[in-house]
């Protein structure tokens, strides 16, 4: 299927129509997106059909509406209704689908704020030592690889087999090694 150039244009927020028979409750979630946008801006696009109804983003929608925006970008999808209606279902399930990995501590570990982190993972209690320390403590990894297995059902990744490519640094022309599946995590390639 040819992808066609997505378009995306700035509309007012009260132009936008919740889907009427919307499968999710979102209730709980808007909190969580209202934080979340708060911090980072708002970079996900809500995904409307030409009649400005939604198909994906009900739930930035609400979030959005309480935080006070008034106009946000768009992305007006060209799909059927039958389409539209289907990709809403797909859109929402394909997430329940994903795991986590041990990776995530790490990834965990860098964040700049405990408090922020409960609000995304009240489930998960890290030790402060474990934030602050630049390299971690094996154990306190260990231990927080524990409780997300355990608690997302992760799995651990034996990086010393996974696939590498040798590739040329886009900014300085050094070689560097790089897990492939780290390729499409790294943001500065241009």
């Amino acid at each position: 299927m040819e992808q066609k150039p997505l378009n995306v244009q700035t509309v007012s927020i009260e132009s936008l129509v919740p889907y009427w028979r919307n499968p999710r409750k979102n209730e709980v979630a808007v909190e969580k997106v209202k934080a979340s946008i708060a911090e980072f801006g708002y970079q996900t696009p809500i995904i409307v059909d030409k009649e400005m109804v939604i198909i994906t983003g009900h739930t930035r929608y609400r979030a959005l509406k309480e935080l006070g925006y008034t106009e946000i970008p768009v992305i007006i999808a060209d799909l059927p209704q039958k389409k539209a209606k289907e990709f809403r279902i797909i859109d929402n399930r394909t997430s329940e689908y994903a795991t986590w990995t041990n990776d995530l501590a790490l990834e965990l570990k860098e964040f700049s704020s405990p408090d922020f982190l409960d609000i995304f993972f009240p489930d998960i209690k890290l030790d402060p030592d474990f934030l602050k320390s630049g390299d971690g403590k094996q154990d306190n990894i260990d231990q927080v690889a524990a409780d997300l297995e355990k608690k997302f059902e992760a799995f651990s990744l034996d990086r010393e087999n996974e696939p590498k490519i040798t590739i040329p640094c886009p900014h300085c022309a050094e070689s560097i090694t790089l897990l492939k599946r780290d390729i499409l995590n790294e943001k500065n390639w241009n």
